[in-house]
C-alpha cells in the first residue's frame, strides 16, 4: 500500500485492501486477484480497516456492506472525506439476503459494488477497471 499519489505505471504492483469479516470472502478474493499480481492486504474489520488506511493508502479498497463497525459505506465515507490523507476507489460488498442501501451506496461516494457470493472473472474486472489496468 502506498501514502501518496498512486502511479498508473503498470509495472508497479497494485494493492487491494479487502476489508470483510467473513475469512472464506478474504481468501476468495485473494485467490481471484493472484493471477493479475494484485498485492491483496486484509481486514477482518472495520477497525482493522481503519488501522491499515492510517497506515497506507492502498490503490482500491474492497470493503463489506455488513461488518462491525465501521461497516463498508462508513469506511468508505471517511476514505472519500480525506481522513486518511488520501483517497481510492471503493467496491462495497454487499450479500445477496443483504442487498446494498442505494441511498448509502449514494451518500458514501462509492465508485461501485458487488454483490456476494461473485464469480471471478466479476471481481478481476470490477477491480481491473477500477485501477485502469488490463483484466
Amino acid at each position: 500500500m502506498k501514502r501518496n499519489k498512486k502511479s498508473k505505471d503498470t509495472d508497479m504492483t497494485k494493492t487491494v485492501l479487502v476489508a470483510d469479516d467473513s475469512p472464506t470472502i478474504r481468501k476468495i478474493v485473494q485467490l481471484c486477484l493472484k493471477e493479475q499480481q494484485i498485492e491483496v492486504i486484509t481486514a477482518a474489520s472495520g477497525t482493522d480497516a481503519v488501522e491499515k488506511l492510517r497506515k497506507a493508502i492502498p490503490d482500491i479498497m474492497l470493503a463489506d456492506t455488513v461488518m462491525p463497525a465501521p461497516d463498508g459505506y462508513q469506511l468508505c465515507e471517511r476514505l472519500k472525506s480525506g481522513e486518511f490523507g488520501a483517497s481510492c476507489p471503493v467496491v462495497l460488498l454487499a450479500d445477496v439476503f443483504e442487498p446494498v442501501d442505494g441511498a448509502r451506496l449514494s451518500a458514501s461516494g462509492a465508485d461501485g459494488q458487488i454483490t456476494k457470493p461473485f464469480d471471478a472473472r466479476t471481481m478481476q474486472l470490477m477491480v481491473s477497471d477500477q485501477l485502469g489496468i488490463d483484466p
